[in-house]
C-alpha cells in the first residue's frame, strides 16, 4: 500500500510549525527550570532567613525575661524577704509592664509561696517542683525540653497546682548579699506571644497570602509551637539534627505526612549568659515550611504560558508557511540560524525581512516571540528585586541587606573599603500601635523609610529587618573616625526624631542607634552586625534616644 507524497507547501508549513513550537517548547522548559531553580534558592533563604529571624527574636525575648527576674531578685525587697507588701507591689508592677507574664511569685527557702500577684497561690507548697528544689540548693535543673507544656486541666507532675495550659515556667534564685539563696522568685509565661512572634515574623507572598508554617521543636523532637493538630507530636527530621549540629539554611526535605517542603532552619539557644528559660538550658529547633506548589506557582505559570503562546504561534507560521512556501526559503534559512543562536544562548535580534507581507509577517512574529520570552525574563529579574525589598517602607529587607554586604565584600577584594554598620529601632513605636492603631504604625514605618533614603548618601544602604528594626551600612573609607559617615548617621537621627504628623496627630518617637565598623572591628561582617546589635543594647540600657559605637563608653 503506498502513500501519496507530502506536497511541499504542506511539509514546508509542517516543517515552520515543528520548528516554533520545539523552539517555543525550548524556550519554555529551559526558561520554566530556570525560573524553578531561581525561585527555590531565593524562596530557600528566604524561609532561612524567616527562622533564623525568629529563632534570634526567641533569644532577645527569652533572655529579657531572663533579665528582668534577675534584676528584681537582685533589689533589696527581695535579698531579705521582710516587707511582703513591697515584695507584692514589685511582682505587680513587673505583671502590669510585662503582658506576657501570667502570674509571678516569690517562695521563701522552704518552697512555700509568700507572695504571688495571683492570690490563689499564696501559702503554696512549691517545695516539690524539681526546678524550685534545685535553685534552692543551689544546683541548675537540666531537661531535654528546656520547658514543660501543660494541657487544659492537666495537674502538674511534680504534684502542685494545675498550671495555665501551654505555659512556659521561669525560676531564678535570690540571693542574699552574702550570696546564700534565700528563696526563689517564679514565673510562667503565655504562648500567645511566641504565636503572635511567628505569625508576623513569617514573610507573606507577594499578593499579601501566607503560605507559610512555622514549627518549634524542642531538643525531645516535641512540636512546642505550630499549626493546629501538631503541638505536642514529636517530629524527626534530618533539618532537626542539622540545625542542632550548628549547620542552619534550607533543604527539601519530605515530612510525616509523606510531602515535600522547602524548610528553612534556625536555632534557639538563648543570649549570653542567659540561655534559657530561668534555670534550665534553651535549645529549641525553628522550621519554617512551604509547599512546592505554592513556592513554584509563578514559574509553572510562566512556563505554561510560554509553552501556550508557542502552540498558537506554530499555528500562525503554518499557516503563513502553506501561503508563501516559494518565497520563504532564503529567509527561513537566515531566521533557522538566528534561531539556532538563541537556542545556544547567544545574544542576537530576530531579523526582520521586507518583502512578501507573509515573510514580513513570520519574522515579526518570531521576533515578537523573543521579546515576549525577553520581557518574561525581566520580569523574573523584577520579582527578585520585590523579594529584596520591604513591601511596607520600600527599604531593602533582611535578604537584600545580605545581598548587598556580599557584594560589599566582594568588591572590597579589588578596592579595600570600609563601612560603618549601626542597627536602631523606635523607640515609642509600640505606644503608637497599641494608642493609635497599627495602620497608624505603618504609615510612620512607611515615613521612616522615607527620612532614611533621603538622609542617606549614594552609596549607604538602609533595610528594614522587621517590625520597627532598621540597619544603616554608611561608606566610611576612613573607618570608624570618617567623619562624612559619623555626621550621616547624625543627620539620619536627627531626621527620625523629628515630629510626624498621621491623620490630624502629630506623632513624637525617639530612634536609638548602635553601631561598629568593618572590617576596623571584626573581619565578619555578621560579626560586626552582632557588635552593632550589642551597642544597641546597652543605648537601650543608658535610656534610648541616642547612638552608642560598640566599645565606645556608656554615660548614663
Amino acid at each position: 500500500m503506498s502513500f501519496p507524497k507530502v506536497g511541499l507547501r504542506v511539509r514546508f508549513a509542517l516543517t515552520l510549525a515543528v520548528l516554533v513550537f520545539v523552539l517555543a517548547g525550548l524556550f519554555g522548559i529551559v526558561t520554566g527550570q530556570l525560573s524553578v531553580d531561581q525561585l527555590r534558592a531565593r524562596i530557600g533563604q528566604s524561609l532561612a532567613t524567616d527562622a533564623g529571624r525568629i529563632a534570634d527574636r526567641l533569644n532577645r525575648d527569652m533572655a529579657g525575661r531572663s533579665r528582668e527576674l534577675a534584676l528584681v531578685g537582685a533589689l533589696d525587697p527581695l535579698r531579705n524577704l521582710h516587707d511582703a507588701a513591697e515584695v507584692q507591689g514589685l511582682l505587680d508592677s513587673l505583671r502590669r509592664n510585662v503582658s506576657d507574664y501570667l502570674w509571678l511569685a516569690v517562695t521563701d527557702l522552704q518552697g512555700r509561696v509568700v507572695t504571688a500577684t495571683d492570690g490563689s497561690l499564696l501559702g503554696s507548697d512549691l517545695s516539690n517542683r524539681a526546678e524550685i528544689r534545685d535553685l534552692l540548693r543551689g544546683s541548675p535543673t537540666r531537661n531535654d525540653d528546656g520547658l514543660r507544656v501543660v494541657r487544659p486541666g492537666e495537674p502538674d507532675p511534680n504534684g502542685g497546682k494545675t498550671i495555665v495550659p501551654r505555659a512556659i515556667n521561669l525560676s531564678h534564685p535570690i540571693r542574699a548579699a552574702d550570696g546564700s539563696v534565700v528563696g526563689v522568685i517564679v514565673a510562667q509565661l503565655s504562648w500567645d506571644w511566641i504565636r503572635e512572634l511567628t505569625r508576623t515574623l513569617l514573610t507573606p507572598d507577594d499578593d499579601g497570602t501566607l503560605h507559610r508554617e512555622a514549627f518549634l521543636v524542642s531538643n525531645a523532637d516535641t512540636v512546642l509551637a505550630g499549626p493546629a493538630g501538631t503541638i505536642g507530636t514529636r517530629l524527626s527530621l534530618s533539618a532537626i539534627s542539622r540545625a542542632r549540629a550548628g549547620l542552619l539554611g534550607w533543604t527539601m526535605e519530605v515530612w510525616p505526612d509523606g510531602k515535600s517542603y522547602l524548610t528553612g532552619t534556625g536555632f534557639a539557644a538563648g543570649e549570653g549568659q542567659f540561655a534559657g528559660p530561668g534555670s534550665v538550658p534553651m535549645r529549641w529547633t525553628v522550621l519554617v515550611r512551604e509547599a512546592p506548589d505554592s513556592a513554584f506557582a509563578p514559574a509553572l505559570q510562566l512556563e505554561q504560558e510560554i509553552i501556550v503562546t508557542g502552540v498558537v504561534l506554530a499555528l500562525a507560521v503554518a499557516l503563513v508557511g502553506w501561503i508563501v512556501a516559494g518565497l520563504i526559503t532564503r529567509p527561513l534559512r537566515q531566521i533557522a540560524a538566528a534561531a539556532d543562536r538563541l537556542r545556544t544562548g547567544e545574544s542576537t535580534t530576530m531579523p526582520v525581512f521586507t518583502g512578501p507581507a507573509e515573510v514580513e509577517t513570520l519574522s515579526a512574529s518570531l521576533r515578537a516571540l523573543v521579546d515576549t520570552l525577553t520581557y518574561n525574563q525581566v520580569k523574573l529579574d523584577e520579582m527578585q528585586s520585590v523579594a529584596q525589598h520591604d513591601a511596607l517602607t520600600g527599604v531593602m529587607n533582611r535578604a537584600g541587606l545580605e545581598a548587598w554586604l556580599a557584594a560589599q565584600q566582594l568588591r572590597a577584594k579589588t578596592n579595600p573599603t570600609a563601612l560603618l554598620v549601626l542597627i536602631g529601632d523606635l523607640d515609642g513605636f509600640k505606644q503608637v500601635n497599641d494608642t493609635m492603631g497599627h495602620g497608624a504604625g505603618d504609615i510612620l514605618l512607611q515615613e521612616v523609610g522615607r527620612r532614611f533614603q533621603a538622609a542617606v548618601r549614594l552609596g549607604d544602604a538602609v533595610a528594614r529587618l522587621g517590625g520597627d528594626e532598621f540597619v544603616l551600612v554608611l561608606q566610611a573609607p576612613l573607618g570608624l573616625g570618617d567623619r562624612a559617615a559619623v555626621e550621616t548617621a547624625h543627620r539620619v537621627w536627627a531626621k527620625v526624631t523629628e515630629p510626624y504628623r498621621i491623620g490630624d496627630t502629630l506623632v513624637t518617637i525617639g530612634f536609638s542607634l548602635g553601631g561598629a565598623g568593618w572590617p576596623e572591628d571584626d573581619p565578619s561582617i555578621d560579626a560586626v552586625l552582632q557588635m552593632a546589635d550589642g551597642a544597641l543594647y546597652a543605648a537601650k540600657r543608658a535610656g534610648k534616644g541616642r547612638i552608642v559605637f560598640h566599645r565606645e563608653p556608656v554615660l548614663s
